[in-house]
């Protein structure tokens, strides 16, 4: 053994030894069962306890610490089995390294036999080591960890393939859903890309772990470090009863809860699924159900955890009643709101998909949830409602017992009308409509004598609450065709314009060619009952006929053969497509080329292709009517219509 290595072990020993007062003063020995791990390059070779007056931690240190400074050494190490004070010893040249005492004797074994076996582990612990030190032994050991980096590397790109393509694949092949109702992923993807980021965590965790294995130097700080992190979480931070309470008691508590959790939701929906299977009952039905079993589950599993955990239940009462002291002072409107969420579930004023409407707001209730509600309205923006709220304000639940309810179109037409016609009309409008119930009938009624129009509503009924704007829209169209059709004129409102008399003046003069009398300051026109009128500045005619060469010709819109599941629809094509051509080609909003676009159909340039939808913006499909009949000449002339452009 070489000079350095003697001084460093010596240093080691009365290192140890050193420790030795401050234990025997300690008014708090540690238990008989205490038991520390000798450690020699982050590796534990076996455990002593304690003996008089040193702890089991301090003869632990101190024979790691000899151990260690006999390693860094290049010389073998033997070691020799001698008797002091009638107990085996074992010495490492002329120190003493350890003593086996009764404490480090297990039931049924000798102290000799205790000891030859310490000597063995020792002496092949201690070769070992002086081997991993060399320098073919470190070249060999970067090696290792190399390859444990690269394997890791490699398993991560194959899980990342897996996470990228598995999802679609699956999607492809089970018919599973790949966009949720509230857009981007579902569920059940996000779940699989959590779980395989997770996979990819825990594969370079391993990779490290291992590879930081592979060189006694790093094993060695890496075994202090979590010895260390170790005693800090193990540390007491307060008193609970009986019980010292640790950070570590606290992590374990706050997992087990978390858990507890977990499992009380996962077997809630387990039963709500198998409870839906065997009734047919919706999942709102079943709803309070569930949400009463998973509160009861989680309440019962809380109070067996702090058993298990050795709290006392009846310590928690002080905190019981500051609970209840915040509650009423600051928590108050969460208290409310959770209260009002228990009575929302039971209740059911409202539940999962049903149309509400709070105030100005209208949409799909997706969830009822301890605190809040949340909404997602006609826009698919969700709305978070605290349910208190839905408790005590008016909403209007328009699913709540039948999703039928009636629309009310009001429509004025010009006096002189035929009001029969008119009756038609409407009643036309309605019955072509697919979304209008034929049972009850649509119903067409007289108001009113107006004071421009005769005043009728047409009266429709609808299933599907969430569809009424567009219903609307849809028969706003179609009314306005079949009036124009049967030649009934809607008027407009009859206004009175008052002009001052200085500006009148000035009017007549430049009428007959004069100089107006005096400069007139402008006044914008005082309107009675209404805002001004546009005065037709915007607007320009359009030629049908043109329009629909430019349409058909170079430059026009797409026309092709169309698929929409099986069926083929040939030379058409898409609304939304002709939409955003007329809006670049003639620079107008949106609406007005929509609306240009339901003229040509009304006047049979262009026709649905299975004549059941009005002209829209969106993935309809139409055709030229000179296509469908096979004629490559133009088959319809009309007169100039008028668009709109945008400002």
């Amino acid at each position: 053994m070489s000079g350095l290595s003697r001084v460093l072990m010596a240093l080691a020993i009365l290192a140890g030894q050193s420790a030795a007062p401050a234990a025997a003063q300690d008014p708090a020995p540690p238990p008989l069962t205490e038991r520390a791990p000798v450690m020699l390059d982050g590796r534990t070779l076996f455990e002593v306890g304690e003996a008089g007056t040193w702890s089991a931690a301090q003869r632990a240190a101190g024979i790691s610490a000899a151990l260690g400074a006999a390693a860094a050494g290049s010389e073998p190490v033997h070691l020799e089995l001698a008797e002091h004070d009638g107990y085996p010893t074992l010495r490492m040249g002329a120190w003493h390294l350890v003593t086996v005492a009764d404490s480090d004797v297990p039931m049924g074994v000798d102290a000799g036999e205790q000891a030859q076996r310490w000597q063995q582990i020792i002496e092949a612990a201690l070769a070992r080591a002086q081997r991993e030190r060399s320098p073919a032994e470190r070249l060999a050991a970067a090696g290792r960890a190399a390859a444990i980096v690269g394997l890791a590397a490699l398993l991560h790109g194959l899980v990342l393939f897996i996470r990228r393509h598995l999802p679609g694949a699956l999607a492809r092949r089970l018919g599973w859903s790949t966009r949720s109702p509230l857009g981007g992923p579902p569920t059940w993807q996000s779940a699989f890309v959590l779980l395989c980021l997770m996979t990819q965590g825990a594969i370079w965790i391993a990779a490290l772990w291992r590879a930081a294995g592979c060189f006694p130097a790093v094993r060695q700080v890496r075994w202090t470090a979590l010895a260390l992190i170790h005693r800090s979480l193990a540390a007491p931070l307060f008193t609970l009863g009986d019980r010292q309470v640790s950070s570590l008691d606290l992590l374990a508590l706050l997992l087990a809860v978390g858990a507890l959790w977990g499992a009380a939701g996962l077997l809630t929906r387990l039963f709500s699924v198998r409870l839906m299977r065997a009734t047919g009952a919706t999942g709102g039905a079943l709803q309070p159900i569930a949400t009463l079993a998973r509160y009861g589950l989680v309440f019962i599993g809380t109070l067996v955890i702090l058993q298990l955990f050795g709290i006392n239940l009846s310590s928690l009462a002080l905190l019981a009643s500051v609970l209840g002291v915040g509650i009423g002072f600051g928590l108050q409107s969460i208290a409310n709101n959770f209260v009002s969420g228990l009575i929302i579930s039971f209740e059911q004023p409202v539940k999962p998909g049903d149309f509400v409407s709070l105030g100005d707001l209208h949409g799909t209730v997706l969830r009822v949830g301890a605190r809040s509600t949340v909404v997602q309205t006609l826009d698919r923006v969700s709305i978070i409602v605290p349910n208190s709220k839905v408790l005590e304000t008016e909403v209007v639940n328009w699913s709540y017992s039948d999703p039928v309810s009636r629309l009310h179109i009001p429509v004025g037409v010009a006096y002189g009308s035929d009001v029969a016609a008119v009756h038609r009309a409407l009643l036309g409008a309605a019955r072509a409509h697919p979304a209008v119930l034929p049972d009850p009938r649509p119903e067409v009624r007289f108001e009113r004598f107006g004071e421009s129009a005769l005043d009728f509503e047409l009266l429709v009924w609808s299933a599907d609450p969430p569809g009424q704007s567009l219903l609307r829209s849809d028969l706003n169209h179609r009314i306005e065709a079949n009036l124009r059709q049967a030649g009934i004129e809607i008027p407009f409102p009859q206004r009175t314009l008052h002009v001052p008399a200085p500006e009148l003046a000035a009017i007549a003069a430049s009428l007959r060619g004069e100089a107006p009398p005096a400069a007139v300051p402008h006044r914008p026109p005082v309107v009675e009952d209404g805002a001004p009128q546009p005065d037709g500045a915007g607007w320009q005619p359009v030629d049908l006929d043109a329009l629909e060469r430019r349409m058909r010709g170079p430059g026009g819109i797409s026309v092709a053969d169309r698929r929409h599941r099986l069926t083929t629809y040939r030379r058409c094509f898409v609304g939304s497509e002709a939409v955003d051509w007329l809006s670049l080609t003639y620079e107008i909003g949106r609406a007005e080329a929509v609306r240009l676009g339901q003229s040509l159909l009304e006047r049979g340039v262009v026709q649905h292709v299975l004549n059941e939808q009005p002209f829209r913006d969106g993935n309809f499909f139409y055709r030229f009517t000179a296509e469908a009949e096979g004629s490559t000449e133009l088959t319809h002339r009309a007169p100039a219509v008028g668009a709109r452009r945008s400002p």
